[in-house]
């Protein structure tokens, strides 16, 4: 529970400093040693699964998700950082 309201503040931060979390890949370390970009990954990996598995994600980090410019397609965070 700890690292989820962690990663969900880093992942505010981040996208208050570059607009959105859209180019976080699963690599990301932030500044204190986080592994942030493995969080993203998961939450990316559960909104894609959820459809084909029914695994539940909370409609309200869903909606946070998507207010910080989620995107379920990692290949897209890759491209983002290759400039």
């Amino acid at each position: 529970m700890y690292e989820d309201i962690y990663n969900s503040k880093e992942a505010e931060k981040y996208a208050k400093e570059h607009g959105s979390i859209r180019s976080i890949t699963s690599q990301y370390i932030t500044k204190d040693k986080k592994k942030l970009g493995y969080w993203i990954a998961q939450q990316r990996g559960i909104r894609k699964w959820t459809r084909k598995h029914s695994i539940i994600l909370d409609d309200e980090k869903v909606a946070k998700l998507d207010e910080l410019g989620m995107d379920r397609n990692p290949s897209n965070a890759r491209k983002l950082n290759r400039g």
